[in-house]
């Protein structure tokens, strides 16, 4: 009978070892468990923050080339500009220049062949705004023609 009493404490004490080891080995895997969820949670915490950083410098970089690309195309919309008005300014003193030489011309006596060859050349190839100068200086043809009649 003493050895049952022995067999059995020795099987509750390792029985007792064995739940202790068991109990160790949970405890074990569930801060495992933990550390790596942790571990994971800091790594894609890193990750997001190095990708918002990425992000943030792309964009300052993108900001940097629209501003510099609106300040560019600021800068040729005004020399357009310019250079439209100085066109304009040209054709306006060029169509002065031609009604001048015109009322300069139609002071001396034309033939009436003269005036129809002006005119043919007034009417060939001309912009809309040279046609309205010409308005006038075939008015002014008119006038000399019923004039001569």
């Amino acid at each position: 009978v003493p050895s049952k009493n022995l067999m059995d404490f020795e099987k509750k004490q390792f029985q007792k070892q064995i739940d202790m080891i068991r109990k160790a080995q949970k405890k074990e895997m569930n801060q495992v468990k933990h550390m790596a969820e942790v571990k994971a949670k800091k790594i894609a915490v890193e990750l997001v923050e190095n990708a918002n950083i990425t992000v943030k410098k792309e964009m300052a970089n993108i900001l940097k080339q629209f501003n510099e690309m609106s300040k560019t195309l600021l800068n040729k919309e005004a020399e357009i500009k310019m250079k439209d008005k100085m066109l304009r300014d040209q054709e306006k003193t060029i169509n002065e220049l031609r009604l001048m030489l015109f009322q300069a011309v139609s002071r001396q006596v034309l033939s009436r062949v003269e005036r129809e060859k002006l005119e043919s050349w007034l009417n060939s190839n001309l912009s809309k705004e040279e046609n309205d100068i010409n308005d006038v200086i075939k008015m002014l043809l008119k006038n000399e023609k019923s004039a001569d009649e």
